[in-house]
């Protein structure tokens, strides 16, 4: 198992290297794949890869790299990472038409998938030199960081559903660790 480097600037990443930002969804991967291009460091974007065995079995056979890349994890406060991926997955679809239970049910899935733990105890398996996580609450307030998607606009969050949400991440969490 390897160690979770968290890191607070690119300037703790070697430039020579290629790395893979395999990141949860709504996490600023877009925007944090486009900020690294633009400081000179060559990098690849894999929509999804967090959350994908196969993906992570692949950097695991190949001694924690793939494609000769080192990945990169990016993660977000989980419940406004939730709240990001409810509105832009069902963003087009008409919510006064949606039952409570459908809406409910939509608020559940992708909240699970806002507990971090499971896939980064996997992807830790996967590379033995190391594994990169920057946070994105830290890297936005970065002076030149691109903010590709901050022109959408989501409704507030509120406590209701805040607490809704902090429980499906609870509940996920709670089937995911061992406590003994």
């Amino acid at each position: 198992m390897c160690l979770i480097v968290f890191k607070q600037s690119l300037d703790e990443l070697d430039k020579s290297k290629k790395y893979i930002i395999v990141g949860a969804s709504k996490c600023g991967t877009t925007s944090f794949a486009k900020y690294m291009t633009d400081k000179g460091f060559t990098v690849d974007k894999q929509d999804g890869w967090f959350w994908q065995n196969p993906m992570i079995e692949a950097f695991a056979k190949f001694n924690g790299t793939y494609q000769s890349g080192t990945p990169i994890i990016l993660l977000r406060d989980p419940v406004e990472r939730a709240w990001s991926h409810y509105h832009y997955m069902f963003q087009d679809k008409p919510e006064e038409d949606t039952s409570e239970a459908i809406k409910n049910l939509r608020l559940e899935t992708v909240s699970r998938k806002s507990c971090y733990t499971l896939w980064l105890n996997k992807w830790m398996e996967a590379c033995d030199d190391g594994l990169c996580v920057f946070w994105y609450d830290d890297v936005v307030e970065w002076d030149d960081f691109p903010h590709e998607n901050a022109t959408k606009v989501k409704p507030q969050l509120d406590e209701e559903t805040r607490e809704r949400i902090e429980a499906y991440i609870m509940d996920e969490y709670q089937k995911n660790v061992d406590f003994e």
